[in-house]
């Protein structure tokens, strides 16, 4: 296989101990995926660990380094990363740099002479390549056991609302088509950042409404995306920007398509995923502990309960978890599925009765899925 930087992150995130033959010490992930934008910095921190005397190891993950640019990319990486850990942790923190060990000494020369001339403190440590990615395969085996479901990281990526999508699916309705370029259908939506525009037509294609096709430049309407246009009413949202709810038959198009791609897909993608970890925490939880605001923090009982439900002890941050559970609340409320009542200091989520169908019939398929999973077959 081909792996990724993030598929290796995964790894050593989901597995401490082989995260500490590398390191060398029992590290404590103080951070991970941690964007630095808050500080008025670009880029995201790789890890931030911490040892067992606190000091903190601002981490650069590298696959491999072999090339002058790939050298000109870690230097810069690095630099960038301890300016912003000057103002995040000071004084008391290391660059650490861990890279695949077929990187060549060269290479790596190269960067120890960069940063040694600007007065970079810093550490390389190295891991073995093809132990890391077969880590990451029992990691995702491990959990295809529990879930029965293959899946590589559940990670928050949030828009405000289901409803949002109808503003997509009016330029298709309004030009009586099934297809328009990525482009073109840009020009037309109100959101003033292609970033913006990009997640809702991803949301489109996770929830098998669209497809996005990069190369061609061009984004098609699926079957129950062609009738979810057709659903679309106009006006779809107020004139102060407050989108209207979804229609009942488009609420019933995403149910459906939710349960086709679960019956289907070989892997879930990371909406579906993260929908559907919502709902079992829902079920663990009795609908308690749902933030009214995504600055809400959890108890850490909470935070806990929720690790152990996906079995992501490291790889999610606290803050990711509020995320996620805020963010689907909404989508959920947004597919006619719960109900928010206040309950002391937070909300509590309440079933539908099409919820509570659609909970029991999920449950099933993904029983299924988790028994097929342990069928050998040669």
């Amino acid at each position: 296989m081909s792996i990724l930087e993030r598929q290796i992150q995964f790894a050593f995130l989901e597995n401490p101990p082989v995260l500490e033959s590398v390191v060398g010490f029992q590290p404590t992930v103080v951070a991970a995926y941690l964007d630095i934008a808050a500080w008025g910095f670009l880029g995201q921190i790789d890890f931030v660990l911490a040892d067992p005397s606190r000091k903190k190891y601002i981490t650069e993950l590298e696959i491999a380094v072999n090339s002058k640019s790939k050298v000109e990319h870690v230097v810069e990486q690095v630099a960038r990363y301890h300016e912003a850990a000057r103002v995040i942790y000071s004084p008391d923190y290391v660059m650490l740099i861990i890279l695949a060990s077929h990187s060549s000494i060269q290479w790596r020369q190269q960067i120890a002479n960069q940063l040694q001339s600007v007065g970079i403190n810093y550490e390389i440590k190295e891991y073995e390549l093809a132990y890391l990615e077969q880590v990451y395969l029992e990691t995702i085996e491990r959990n295809e056991a529990i879930f029965g479901l293959k899946h590589e990281e559940i990670r928050q990526s949030a828009i405000a609302s289901f409803a949002q999508l109808n503003e997509i699916f009016a330029q298709f309705k309004e030009v009586k088509s099934d297809k328009l370029s990525i482009d073109e259908l840009f020009n037309r939506v109100s959101w003033k950042t292609h970033s913006s525009y990009r997640a809702r037509l991803n949301y489109a294609q996770y929830l098998g409404l669209a497809i996005i096709d990069n190369a061609q430049g061009v984004v098609s309407l699926t079957t129950s995306g062609c009738k979810f246009r057709d659903y679309t009413n106009f006006p779809y949202r107020e004139a102060n920007g407050r989108y209207y709810d979804l229609s009942e038959p488009q609420k019933r198009i995403l149910r459906q398509n939710i349960i086709i791609e679960l019956r289907t897909s070989p892997s879930i993608n990371r909406l579906i995923m993260q929908l559907i970890t919502f709902l079992q925490y829902l079920v663990l939880l009795r609908g308690k502990f749902i933030p009214r605001n995504p600055k809400k923090e959890l108890p850490e009982s909470v935070i806990a309960i929720f690790r152990e439900l996906t079995q992501k002890h490291a790889s999610l941050t606290a803050k990711s978890i509020v995320d996620m559970i805020y963010w689907n609340s909404l989508y959920c409320r947004n597919l006619g599925l719960i109900r928010v009542v206040e309950d002391g200091a937070f909300n509590r989520a309440l079933f539908t009765e099409e919820g509570t169908h659609f909970y029991r019939l999920i449950s099933d398929l993904i029983n299924i899925r988790r028994e097929e999973s342990k069928v050998i077959i040669f």
